[in-house]
């Protein structure tokens, strides 16, 4: 079995002890390094086995700084991070449109096999991911891009760029203004609860349309809308009444 050598970064000893103890036993391929409880103390560590250092689990607000911090002070990682973090629904949002790992805590012992599993797998990460989830946990405002994970790598499309989403039984097919369409590995109600407070809206059972794309309603029995590029998408009865005070607030 490889081992995948790892680091722990946390300012509680107890959360260390017990991320310990749960992958001794129950991820013996996971093998700890090192472990440190301050930003100072794990730049340390990460500088001392950077050429086998395989994954780094970093907890975010710790003594003398915070993980990202500690990030900027390295080149570009070669090695995965799982996040850890006691944050917000907030923060989870901006995991989630950033496409990272993360776990909350106190960590959950299936969400750490979920978490390994993604890490086998192979799951793409870059410093884009990682800038544009620093960058929305700092400005806590509405999101502007939003991480696509695909088959080959992850895409940071902007908002204002994407006309509608399609489902496609466990995939979504995301169409953009310049007639591009990207396959996502996620399914569309993942994209319905991300997106919800940005403007767009679930208009049946398999689309989702940005709201500022629409070109007119077109009216018929539950309804049907034409958006800026063309593409005409039936509204579901069930959606009618809930997309017509949306269009016109008013």
């Amino acid at each position: 079995m490889n081992k995948i050598n790892a680091i722990i970064i946390d300012d509680e000893p107890a959360c260390i002890e017990l991320l310990s103890l749960m992958l001794e036993k129950y991820h013996p391929e996971v093998n700890v390094l090192a472990r440190a409880d301050s930003m100072a103390s794990g730049l340390r560590e990460i500088q001392r086995h950077e050429d086998t250092l395989a994954l780094l689990f970093l907890d975010i607000q710790m003594q003398g700084g915070d993980g990202f911090s500690l990030l900027q002070q390295l080149d570009v990682p070669r090695f995965k991070i799982i996040f850890i973090t006691a944050f917000d629904q907030f923060a989870i949002r901006a995991f989630k449109f950033s496409a990272l790992d993360y776990l909350l805590k106190p960590v959950d012992r299936d969400e750490l096999a979920q978490a390994i599993r993604k890490l086998k797998a192979g799951s793409p990460e870059n410093t884009a991911a990682l800038g544009n989830l620093q960058a929305g946990l700092k400005q806590q405002k509405p999101f502007d891009k939003l991480a696509v994970a695909t088959h080959t790598d992850i895409r940071f499309i902007a908002l204002a760029g994407i006309s509608c989403m399609e489902s496609d039984n466990n995939y979504t097919s995301i169409y953009l203004d310049d007639g591009t369409r990207l396959v996502a590995s996620k399914n569309i109600g993942h994209y319905e609860a991300l997106l919800e407070d940005s403007g767009f809206m679930r208009v049946s059972n398999t689309n989702i349309v940005n709201l500022k794309k629409v070109l007119r309603f077109i009216k018929s029995k539950s309804g049907t809308l034409e958006l800026e590029d063309g593409r005409l998408i039936q509204v579901s009865s069930a959606k009618k009444e809930k997309l017509l005070r949306m269009l016109d607030p008013a």
